[in-house]
């Protein structure tokens, strides 16, 4: 074979074989992703987040204790375990596995981003497993504590504290909800505080009722306000120029007060702790400290042991250990049926039947057989009357949901489109609840007047006849013995 001929096959096998390797390397994701290093990525993406970003300084302070255990490496090349090994040190350096997991989202957050900017072939966090956060924290203060407190708050060299304190306990705001609080959000006439998204933790607007004696504070406190600084825009301010924080004051008051181990946010756990104990209920602690699962709140609702204690009274057998046993069958006496209906008519909650109106109206009003739960919310939620409902949609249906149970009612798919179902309420299962809780109820004024003119029938009758049974006991009138049948009957109490 001509030594030409040869060299040109092999030239040939060459390129085709170039070729291939070419292809194989394109199937490689490393080899489509742009080298980066860990510190040029996170000031590229603290800028490109800076408008984005709420809490732009703790990002960077927290990147400020990661970056020595990424630092001169490459996006691409940071792996699972180099991620554990740094959670590990900081857990060695006393840090909680709360901020551990902290800094773990926020290197997956990050990590993300580098995948959408082909930094990285991969996020390596998304193989490292969390642990489980221990956020039991309990410090709240008692009844005395919260005396002393308010009395060492009035004390302070800060004007501005013992408003502020007295409006946390009140509201259960956070700090910075309270120091950014505007007084256009605070309506002294309807008695009520919204916090506005833009300051809140989960940037969700929520509606906080006001007990006149914080009513009565702020109205004091904006008088005091306007005397030395003018009119302002904030309601806590300090010389009229708002505030970022209170540390200094708060911990003097504490230390005075002789109250240790004492945060500021700990108030969010009084102001929880005192609604449940005051008989308040989980569904509208939600709504009121704007958290978006009510796992959350739970960890918020905590109660003195002197409360927990009293609940003694309820556990045990009946009949044992002190516990009073129901009477038996046979002891049971029936109780006295007055003139009118053979049974009690049924009831509700004040505010399942006040819903059911509601719902009635608006199934009137569309003449429809069904109404969904969007509609109800939409409807309800910008009343003044159902301001529990202003929170996150799937919570607030959830309110809309425990308030109407009570009376037999549940939700079900009322309809659907696109794939997505619609839940809400049909009207074949809201009829029994309206003719059983709605219908059949009289008026609250009718009601009483007659069952008090049945009652005065009632103790005439019984009046006439003990006074006749007595004059004939003494003698007086006919002197034959009264009879098994003129004897005045028992009347059970």
């Amino acid at each position: 074979m001509p030594i030409a001929l040869t060299q040109a096959h092999a030239e040939s096998d060459d390129g085709v074989l170039t070729e291939i390797l070419k292809r194989v390397r394109a199937l490689d994701p490393l080899e489509q992703v742009t080298r980066r290093q860990f510190e040029e990525a996170v000031v590229e993406f603290i800028d490109v987040h800076a408008a984005t970003l709420r809490s732009l300084s703790t990002i960077r302070g927290r990147f400020r204790k990661i970056a020595p255990y990424f630092a001169g490496r490459m996006v691409h090349d940071i792996t699972p375990g180099a991620v554990q090994d740094m959670i590990a040190d900081r857990l060695k350096q006393g840090l909680t596995p709360a901020t551990a997991m902290r800094d773990r989202a926020q290197m997956s957050r990050f990590l993300s981003w580098c995948v959408e900017r082909k930094y990285a072939v991969s996020n390596p966090v998304s193989r490292v497993p969390k642990m489980r956060e221990d956020n039991g924290r309990t410090r709240w203060l008692t009844v005395e504590e919260v005396g002393r407190l308010t009395r060492e708050a009035e004390r302070s060299r800060s004007g501005m504290l013992a408003p502020l304190l007295f409006t946390a306990l009140h509201t259960g705001a956070r700090m910075g909800e309270l120091l950014k609080l505007e007084w256009r959000s605070v309506d002294l006439v309807a008695m009520a505080i919204t916090f506005v998204g833009e300051t809140t933790k989960d940037q969700r607007s929520r509606v906080v009722p006001m007990v006149p004696a914080l009513v009565e504070v702020l109205k004091d406190w904006r008088a005091a306000q306007r005397a030395c600084d003018g009119p302002c825009v904030n309601v806590f301010t300090h010389r009229g120029r708002s505030v970022r924080g209170i540390k200094t004051a708060f911990n003097h008051a504490c230390r005075r007060a002789r109250i240790v181990d004492f945060r500021w946010h700990d108030l969010r756990h009084c102001f929880s702790s005192f609604f449940m104990m005051n008989g308040g209920d989980l569904y509208r602690l939600q709504s009121l400290l704007g958290h978006a699962s009510p796992k959350t709140t739970a960890r918020y609702a905590h109660l003195s042991a002197k409360f927990m204690n009293e609940s003694r009274s309820h556990i045990g057998i009946p009949g044992r250990a002190g516990k009073v046993a129901p009477p038996a069958a046979e002891e049971m006496q029936e109780p006295p049926v007055l003139p009118g209906p053979a049974a009690p008519l049924p009831s509700v909650p004040a505010e399942t039947a006040e819903l059911l109106r509601e719902v009635r109206t608006m199934i009137q009003a569309s003449r429809g057989r069904y109404v969904t739960t969007h509609e109800i919310l939409t409807r309800l939620a910008g009343s003044p009357r159902w301001t529990i409902l202003r929170g996150a949609p799937t919570s607030a249906g959830r309110i809309v949901a425990a308030l109407l149970r009570p009376a037999g009612v549940k939700a079900s798919q009322v309809g659907g489109w696109g794939g997505v179902n619609v839940r809400g309420y049909a009207l074949a299962k809201l009829a029994p609840a309206f003719e059983r809780y709605l219908d059949n109820q009289e008026p609250r004024g009718a009601s009483l007047d007659s069952a008090g003119a049945q009652l005065e029938s009632v103790l005439a009758a019984i009046e006439e006849k003990v006074a006749a049974a007595r004059r004939r006991l003494e003698g007086i009138g006919d002197a034959v013995e009264p009879s098994e049948t003129e004897k005045p009957k028992a009347i059970a109490s």
